[in-house]
């Protein structure tokens, strides 16, 4: 394989990374909650 072969290979593993590490945030346990509580103030605030 070439240089440019394994840049996008790393870019993109990097990218899966990434999504994946998104995705655990916002399905772990609590993670719903506390990302909703900021719009539910708001929506208390009117």
């Amino acid at each position: 394989m070439d240089r440019a072969s394994w840049a996008y290979l790393a870019v993109d593993a990097g990218l899966f990374a990434l999504f994946a590490m998104i995705v655990a945030r916002v399905y772990r346990r609590g993670g719903r909650e506390q990302a909703e509580r900021a719009k539910h103030r708001m929506l208390e605030e009117d």
